[in-house]
This record gives structure tokens, C-alpha cells and sequence, in this order.
């Protein structure tokens, strides 16, 4: 990825790429309040199957799972990390239920990019494609129900049926609606944070083109295959994007800026994880010295 973005930025004039704009600026802005987004989504979740927490606690363990993402081989430490700070904030409940949860997240957030971008393609037919309305709305529900028998088996070995998951989801219809509301605004911050970085370089792309193209390739994220954070959803979007009439050097360039968005998410959940770890240590400091004086004192006060 490193040699592919230096290319990019060689490949690029000096006043175009070689070249910092302000409107970088308010693109970060838009994409931390895209991770707000994203911190509501999933305490929303979690609030379906009775795991309530805070919305601090939700945006510290998203973070988090961001950061994992970047620096743990395979992006197998997201999904690990979402699971061991729901066990950590309520162990209590069976352990499995919380692994549930984040299946559950997984599978509404693919209902909401497919309608992001089956809405979009019907809208703007992207390509030149001769694909009709009906066929493209039968491969957007056979991708739903694979997604939905998946996650149902999944419940299955962990102990909720499908009759539970569909007796949780109809008694949570609002709750589900909202994960659905805050996944649609998620992506619409995200994709105007690209936009307005990409208007500093004169990029002649549109924000709906955009906002398709993250939606139609963030549908791969759910293959867990990443290094250092990059995997097959940014690959993807690179590949619409020169579909879309950009040259490969303006598409790497998009790729990278959301890359970068994603990169201080990720530094910004570490080292918010750093200083509560940093926090505990100093706690568990004070209180051995406590300790350690009280136990001094006692052996003073002895005859």
C-alpha cells in the first residue's frame, strides 16, 4: 500500500497531490462525526439484546476497534476487541450474547450500505451496465437472506434460535429502525469528508458518486482480510472508482484520504486505551502503597 501511495503522489502534479489544502480541515471534522455515528449505531445494537452502556463507553470501544483493525494481523482484533470490552462491561451476562451483538450490527449495517447503494445505481446507473430494476433488487435480497442464514446459524451454536433472533428484532422494530438511520448518516458524514478533501485537489467526482462507491465496496468489510488496516474493501473502491471515469492516480488518492480518515480514528483509539490503561496502573500503584504504609504503621504501632 505505502508503494502504491507514493506512486500516486509522484504520478500527481505539485499543485494537485504535492500539496496540503485546508479543506482537509473540515473533512476530518466530518469524519469524526462519522465515528460519532458509529459509536451510536452500535450501543444501539447492543441495546437489543439488553446490553446498555453508555455512549462514552460505546465511542471508546469502536475507537478502539478501529485501532485494532490497523494493528492486529487479519483485522481479527476489531471483532476480538469489540467482544472482550462488551464482556468486560457486563460479564454477568453469557458470554456468547455479546458475540450475537456484534453479528447482529454486522448483518443491519449490510441492509443499510445495500440500500445506499442499490438506491444510488437505480438513481444514477453509474455504469454501463444493462442490468434491470428487478434483477438488481433480487441480488440485493439474496445477498440480505445469505447474510441473515449466516447469522442465524451463528446464533443457533450460541444458543438464540432463529425464532429468538426474529422474536428480539420484532420486539425491537424502533431500535432496529434507528441502527438503520445511524448506519445511512454514518456513511453520508464519511462520504462528505472524503468530498470535501477531494474538492482541495479538484477531483471532478461527485459527492453521490462518492457515497456509492463507499457503500457499494465497504459490503467487503465484512471479509476479514486487512493488513495494517487495508483490505479488500479499499481495493475495491479503488477499482470503482477508475469505473467511474477516474484515472488511477485521483482513485488511489480518494482510497488514501479515507485511508487516512480511518488511521487517526485508529490513533485516537489508542491512545485514548493508553491513558485509561495508564490511569489503572496508577490506581493499582496507590493503592499497593497504601497498603504498604498501613501495613508499616501496624508493625510500628506493635509493642
Amino acid at each position: 500500500m505505502g508503494a502504491i501511495v507514493l506512486w500516486a503522489w509522484q504520478s500527481r502534479p505539485a499543485a494537485l497531490a504535492a500539496h496540503w489544502h485546508g479543506l482537509l480541515v473540515p473533512g476530518v471534522l466530518l469524519s469524526l462525526l462519522s465515528l460519532l455515528a458509529y459509536a451510536a449505531r452500535f450501543r444501539r445494537v447492543m441495546r437489543m439484546l439488553d446490553l446498555p452502556f453508555t455512549f462514552i463507553d460505546g465511542l471508546r470501544i469502536v475507537s478502539f476497534a478501529v485501532f485494532c483493525q490497523f494493528f492486529v494481523p487479519l483485522g481479527a482484533g476489531a471483532e476480538l476487541s469489540k467482544y472482550l470490552k462488551l464482556r468486560g462491561l457486563a460479564p454477568e451476562r453469557r458470554a456468547l450474547v455479546s458475540a450475537a451483538g456484534i453479528v447482529l450490527e454486522h448483518l443491519l449495517g449490510l441492509v443499510a450500505l445495500l440500500m445506499i447503494a442499490g438506491v444510488l445505481f437505480a438513481l444514477m446507473r453509474p455504469f454501463a451496465i444493462d442490468v434491470s430494476i428487478t434483477m438488481m433488487v433480487g441480488c440485493a435480497l439474496m445477498v440480505v437472506v445469505l447474510a441473515a442464514s449466516v447469522l442465524l446459524r451463528r446464533q443457533g451454536r450460541i444458543g438464540l434460535g432463529a425464532r429468538q433472533v426474529l422474536a428480539r428484532l420484532g420486539a425491537h422494530k424502533r431500535d432496529a429502525a434507528l441502527v438503520l438511520a445511524w448506519s445511512l448518516l454514518m456513511h453520508v458524514l464519511l462520504a462528505a469528508a472524503v468530498h470535501v478533501g477531494s474538492l482541495g485537489w479538484h477531483i471532478g467526482i461527485s459527492y453521490w458518486q462518492i457515497l456509492f462507491v463507499l457503500a457499494a465496496a465497504s459490503v467487503l468489510q465484512a471479509v476479514p482480510a486487512t493488513l495494517v488496516g487495508v483490505g479488500l474493501a479499499d481495493v475495491a473502491g479503488a477499482g470503482l472508482y477508475v469505473a467511474l471515469g477516474l484515472p488511477l492516480a485521483e482513485a488511489l488518492l480518494l482510497v488514501s484520504l479515507l485511508y487516512c480518515y480511518r488511521l487517526l480514528v485508529a490513533v485516537l483509539g489508542g491512545l485514548w486505551e493508553l491513558d485509561k490503561a495508564r490511569r489503572l496502573w496508577r490506581d493499582a500503584e496507590s493503592k499497593v502503597r497504601m497498603n504498604s504504609h498501613l501495613q508499616t504503621s501496624e508493625d510500628t504501632d506493635l509493642p
